[in-house]
């Protein structure tokens, strides 16, 4: 008698989210990512984080006109993970021909569920001027939000409540998650415009198309082309409060009666 074929069983939700969490602090130790190009990703909003998946929720209530600061960073990020294989316009030969028609052809291959791949055209970072010090400031109002999003005890706020205090803006590019076994991801196009979906040139409007083969999560930034193209916010970092301390940084719940233990400890041995 035949064996009966079963589907994979799916990913966990917030699989791509996490994942690309980890590939990111391999370049930048403290942030965190923004798989899902959400619009609420930006310096000053107040929410929570769920610190297993990295998911981000909005409050809906941003801090009071913080002071920024935009870095120029001007370079390519690629982040890769699993058995993932790319092919067309990053090759030297097939560039030549493609320039003198216009157009060119991207192709990703994912021969195991779960891989993913990320090539993103940074632009700059945003920052907070003073994090602590405005935070502190603003103590009330986030006592506030924070009750009403019950993460207010007796003994104030609970950690995973804060305020997101830099982003990192990029022009350009795309994140590309299968869901199956041996799926395929396809883009083709305007070449000078792939060139800056996948941080080979600048950004300027243009036209693709995509097709898919097998089942691949992906997101393509700009997704309307215009003569205009906006950044968008790739990843972040966030300030948690504990009570009414401010953990710039912030990545997973923390004990300071422990960080003061350890401190202890280290003194006294030094002596």
């Amino acid at each position: 008698m035949a064996e009966m074929a079963h589907a994979a069983s799916p990913l966990t939700p917030g699989y791509f989210n996490k994942q690309f969490n980890q590939l990111i602090r391999t370049t930048y130790p403290h942030w965190w990512g923004n798989w899902n190009l959400s619009s609420s990703i930006k310096v000053g909003a107040i929410g929570i984080i769920d610190a297993t998946t990295g998911t981000f929720r909005y409050s809906g209530v941003d801090i009071d006109d913080p002071e920024i600061e935009s870095i120029p960073l001007n370079k390519s990020l690629v982040l890769t993970k699993g058995h993932v294989q790319q092919s067309g316009l990053n090759l030297g030969a097939e560039l030549d021909a493609v320039e003198a028609s216009g157009n060119a052809q991207m192709t990703w291959a994912f021969a195991k569920r779960g891989s993913m791949v990320a090539q993103w055209a940074l632009q700059a970072q945003q920052v907070m001027r003073n994090p602590v010090d405005t935070l502190h400031r603003e103590m009330n109002t986030l006592k506030s939000v924070a009750h009403n999003n019950n993460m207010l005890v007796d003994n104030g706020i609970i950690q995973g409540f804060g305020v997101i205090t830099s982003v990192i803006m990029a022009d350009a590019g795309l994140s590309l998650g299968s869901e199956l076994n041996n799926s395929e991801f396809q883009i083709s196009g305007s070449a000078e415009l792939l060139k800056g979906l996948t941080g080979q040139g600048s950004v300027s409007a243009g036209y693709y198309q995509t097709h898919v083969s097998g089942q691949v999560v992906s997101f393509i930034w700009p997704s309307d082309l215009t003569d205009v193209v906006e950044a968008v916010p790739i990843a972040f970092t966030f300030s948690s409060i504990d009570g009414e301390r401010v953990i710039p940084n912030w990545l997973k719940p923390i004990s300071f009666f422990e960080i003061k233990v350890k401190a202890l400890f280290e003194f006294q041995t030094a002596m």
